[in-house]
């Protein structure tokens, strides 16, 4: 038998082993579509090095002509396994991004609702988004105001919504304003 038949019967038995431990550890970590494609993979390998094994050791050609498509179809499902494999990753990263991200967001609405001072935040729409308690308690909203969408200019008085809106305008558009006091702004037209 050539050499090259002993290395195709080894690659063979390697695939074998191969299938088998990737078959019996199917609950490990792996999502469900790499262990498929891996399974795929392991089972054309070891077709090819099979049909190799008869035709080198000059046994038959009859697998021959299967063994072109298998050639063709490895590079494929190869492609197949390293996409889904990045993608795993970068949706396991987008994960822990967002676990991350909700805990700070609690971590700071427990801190802000501690505060003995109003916090909210608004979209830029002027929607409230988030009030802490104190807020609540300061301008007398319940939760059931809140879900109502809001808005940020009727926590002011009727006289100063206006000047309020516009001054938030220029702010969202990039101008630079300085700071205006309460008592300032009652004065101003």
């Amino acid at each position: 038998m050539p050499l090259v038949a002993i290395i195709d019967f080894i690659s063979f038995l390697a695939s074998i082993v191969a299938l088998t431990i990737v078959s019996r550890g199917w609950n490990r970590a792996l999502p469900k579509d790499i262990k498929l494609l891996i399974l795929w993979l392991l089972g054309l390998y070891s077709f090819h090095h099979f049909s190799n094994i008869l035709e080198w050791g000059k046994i038959s050609k009859v697998l021959d002509p299967f063994e072109d498509y298998v050639e063709v179809l490895v590079p494929l499902l190869w492609f197949m396994l390293i996409y889904s494999y990045l993608k795993e990753l970068a949706t396991a990263d987008l994960r822990k991004s967002e676990r991350s991200l909700q805990e700070s967001e609690t971590r700071f609405r427990q801190l802000a609702d501690l505060l003995p001072q109003t916090v909210f935040e608004t979209d830029t729409e002027g929607r409230l988004t988030y009030v802490n308690q104190f807020g609540f308690q300061t301008f007398g909203y319940t939760d059931e105001d809140f879900q109502k969408e809001l808005k940020a200019l009727n926590m002011l008085i009727p006289e100063q919504r206006d000047m309020a809106g516009r001054r938030i305008r220029r702010i969202m558009a990039g101008e630079n304003l300085p700071r205006v006091t309460c008592l300032e702004a009652a004065f101003r037209p």
